[in-house]
């Protein structure tokens, strides 16, 4: 079970996961479309296999072309590693995400809730 008193905002904790592999804010959408496979990965990694949330993620990967499906089941299973890992005392599944343009800067916005603690009640 998380701690929210130790550990940093869930937007800072999902781009500290994402890593070098992150591409910059400047391009916004190459940065909405990795920042989505990292919460995937990162929720994939805490829910149990038959959850609401893997049935339904399993049922969009079907429709996706065969070798699209391989390459994202592959960097998913990298970053469902490495969550497990490094980030394994986070039990946050991130419920909501938007990315915010204020000028500049873009901001990612999260919504989150401990899993250990609530389950999927709040999906």
């Amino acid at each position: 079970m998380s701690d929210p008193q130790t550990l940093p905002p869930m937007s800072q904790r999902l781009v500290d996961f994402a890593g070098p592999e992150m591409p910059p804010a400047a391009d916004e959408r190459a940065y909405a479309a990795h920042i989505h496979i990292v919460i995937t990965a990162w929720n994939l990694a805490i829910v149990p296999n038959n959850s609401k949330i893997t049935h339904r993620f399993d049922q969009a990967l079907l429709a996706a072309p065969i070798h699209l499906r391989r390459v994202f089941e592959a960097r998913l299973a990298e970053l469902v590693e490495r969550k497990k890992k490094h980030f394994a005392d986070d039990t946050r599944v991130v419920a909501d995400a938007r990315l915010v343009r204020n000028g500049e800067k873009l901001t990612l916005e999260t919504k989150s809730y401990d899993f250990a603690v609530h389950g999927e009640k709040g999906l």
